[in-house]
């Protein structure tokens, strides 16, 4: 399903590491009644977490899978001082302060009631401010309220700072900070000045077009100055590196992508670029030293690359671009110097663009600690001694280090799931094929540890989006969980996908039930001909779009799958044209629809699974949470309603109050477990083999795209 456009200012550094030996170490708003209890439940648990190495289990189980993690974030403080964590604590998202390097717990943020830390940031020495998120009870899901609350490193000084309930904690002849129906987030720390942020503010009570404004706001007080408004309603502001609004992104009524640029002196906006959705705009990433700015823009059908414009005759110097995929985000150092960019081909890589610059030589120093990992520089001291290094994997548990630049030291901090043996876990191995029509493909295939040469019964898991997202490297506890229970997954960046360039992503327009679905197609038969499974034993299955493509390749494809396991996933497209939260709640919701599906109902409705239940005849597990708002749950209604009309039994599972995707631990749980028993049963090793499916035609004789019935006007 569509999501907004991703913006990035700048980067962190980031670091592509393989092997060297290191010298490696292991070593509250709710009142002082809410403070005294967090500290009692996490000062044993930071101690096991920091100083010992707990035992793991097999580290096959579904409940080992659908834990949450240890470690959500950790920060450094600018000085070096202090660690902030955030963790689930009894249930709860908290902030626990250690003092570094001993480890001692020193403050805890920590909200009453359904309050939680939604997320955190230092934004001087000594200070912390937290958003806040809500868990409103009925639902299995959390939801940010906007607000947002400041603490200091041992816990005092803790105060709503913005937000409908701001200055409530304080007597209202000091209270400074004002309340507002309106939701907030930190966009700059103005590092420069330690009193103040800058946030954004987004109005509630404009319906689809909120105003936006910048506004600087003390960290102690909450008292706000300094209001620049946006040029337009429900703009994303984006500042350069002296903390002045330089951007403003959005997406108009058409869905156009508009970039407004604001002269810092005459306080002026005007617009830097406006194309439409998918088309190759200018996205500016940072401002360099010479007042040029780094942008990406994707020319000749290719991906998107990294140039620097001048912004008085928009000349651009191409600096950077890869054969096939996008050249984003810009790697910068701590003074917004950028010395490198991110691609990911396969596995992700850093390019260097200025070799002398010490970050980039922090990477080389970096580079062999870790074999076939990938590290990034979370954030460091102002000074640059120390740094917070993430490090993650495919076969590997995402862990937290620390990097002493004096002492040359690397220590490990936590493993953010220490119960997961990594050595039962599998490879992600990048793949590329050609389709039918000659696109080349890139995707992921994930074999079962230890299973050889041995064809391995196949589940083919597309992503959601579709557009703009990507299946990416990494950690993935969805595809372990089947991989450690012998099951190899096939993950497909399909045309439509977001990475490879503005033109591969409009390829999927207007075709998500056609030539998306020849992708994952082809995608099956290419690891049937190479050995990877056999015919009969695959299975497809996916969330939000990914559940679409679970339903509409089965009916395109009825004698290629064993079974389809569907997850929250649109089945009737009039369904979601009038009920999704994106097209109610936005104004270029309906505009998004009619680009990618089609402008008609008629269109909507070949275009839709429901459409096509009398094809037909693979065991099907529908998977839905009942307060899901991007794919409303009347869409697993309905498809149920015409299944049971057609005669067709399927199994379905329904989470109450949970939203697009399961967020409750013991739901996941649930599933995990529904979902191993489902493919046990249709491929797993006692499973009958169906007969084998016909290889799909070449494009010669390829079928229409609708393999049923096909609106007027469409190819």
């Amino acid at each position: 399903m569509p999501v907004p456009p991703r913006r990035v200012r700048a980067a962190s550094t980031h670091a592509n590491v393989r092997k060297h030996p290191v010298r490696v170490a292991t070593p509250a708003p709710g009142g002082k009644t809410e403070e005294r209890r967090m500290r009692r439940l996490l000062a044993p648990a930071v101690f096991v977490l920091v100083l010992a190495t707990p035992p793991v289990s097999a580290g096959v189980s579904p409940e080992d899978f659908a834990r949450n993690p240890d470690v959500l974030r950790t920060r450094i403080s600018p000085t070096g001082e202090y660690l902030a964590t955030l963790r689930v604590v009894d249930d709860k998202r908290v902030v626990a302060v250690l003092t570094f390097p001993d480890m001692q717990l020193k403050g805890v943020m920590s909200f009453p009631g359904r309050n939680q830390v939604l997320s955190f940031r230092w934004v001087n020495d000594e200070r912390l401010v937290g958003s806040v998120t809500r868990d409103f009870g009925r639902f299995e899901f959390l939801s940010p309220s906007g607000e947002l609350f400041g603490m200091n490193a041992d816990g005092g000084r803790g105060k709503h700072l913005f937000g409908y309930r701001a200055g409530a904690d304080t007597p209202s002849a000091t209270r400074g900070a004002v309340q507002q129906y309106a939701s907030a987030t930190v966009i700059d720390p103005l590092w420069d000045d330690p009193d103040h942020v800058l946030i954004q503010v987004r109005d509630w009570t404009f319906g689809k077009s909120s105003p936006v404004e910048a506004v600087r706001m003390n960290v102690y007080s909450g008292r706000l100055s300094r209001r620049i408004r946006a040029p337009v309603p429900d703009a994303q502001l984006v500042t350069d590196n002296d903390g002045n609004v330089r951007f403003a992104f959005s997406n108009d009524d058409q869905f156009n992508t508009v970039i407004h640029e604001r002269n810092p002196e005459t306080r002026e906006w005007r617009v830097f670029s406006k194309v439409p959705f998918g088309d190759a705009g200018l996205d500016p990433l940072a401002i360099a030293p010479d007042g040029r700015i780094w942008v990406n823009t994707a020319r000749d059908d290719g991906p998107l690359g990294l140039y620097l414009m001048d912004p008085k005759t928009q000349e651009l110097t191409e600096v950077y671009r890869h054969e096939f995929v996008d050249a984003t985000p810009v790697v910068e150092d701590d003074d917004g110097n950028v010395w490198g960019v991110r691609v990911v081909p396969g596995l992700p890589d850093i390019v260097v663009l200025d070799p002398d610059n010490p970050a980039a030589a922090l990477r080389e120093q970096l580079r062999d600690a870790f074999p076939e990992r990938f590290v990034q520089v979370l954030n460091g001291t102002k000074d640059g001694t120390l740094q917070l290094i993430g490090v993650t994997g495919d076969d590997s548990t995402p862990e937290v280090y620390v990097f002493d630049r004096e002492q040359r030291n690397l220590a490990r901090l936590f493993d953010s799931l220490p119960w997961i043996d990594d050595a039962r876990l599998s490879e992600m191995r990048p793949i590329v094929f050609r389709a039918r029509d000659g696109v080349t493909v890139h995707g992921y295939l994930s074999l079962p540890r230890g299973a050889g040469d041995a064809p391995a019964p196949l589940v083919l898991m597309p992503h959601g989006g579709p557009h703009g997202i990507r299946d990416y490297w990494g950690y993935d506890p969805y595809v372990q969980v089947l991989t450690t229970h012998g099951y190899a997954v096939l993950q497909v960046n399909y045309r439509g996908s977001g990475g490879y360039g503005p033109h591969f992503q409009k390829l999927g327009y207007l075709e998500w039930a056609g030539a998306m679905q020849d992708d994952l197609t082809d995608a099956v038969h290419w690891a049937i001909e190479r050995g990877v499974t056999t015919a009969g034993r695959v299975c497809i299955h996916g969330w939000s779009y990914g559940g679409y493509a679970a339903a509409m390749s089965v009916v395109r494809e009825p004698d290629l799958y064993a079974c389809s396991v569907p997850a929250a996933g649109v089945y009737d497209h009039n369904i979601q044209y009038s009920d999704a939260d994106f097209a109610r709640y936005t104004r270029w919701g309906d505009n998004y629809l009619d680009q990618v599906i089609g402008p008609t109902p008629e269109e909507r409705r070949l275009a839709s699974p429901i459409a096509h239940i009398a094809r037909l005849k693979t065991p099907l597990f529908l998977v839905h949470g009942e307060e899901d708002a991007r794919v409303p749950v009347a869409h697993a209604h309905a498809f149920l309603e015409a299944l049971e009309k057609a005669g067709i039994e399927a199994a379905y599972m329904e989470k109450e109050n949970e939203g697009h995707g399961f967020f409750k631990e013991e739901n996941r749980v649930d599933f995990f477990k529904a979902l191993l028993a489902f493919l046990d049963r249709h491929i797993g090793p006692g499973a009958e083999v169906a007969e084998a499916a016909p290889r799909s035609p070449k494009v010669s004789e390829r079928r229409p795209r609708v393999q049923v019935e096909r609106a007027t006007g469409r190819s």
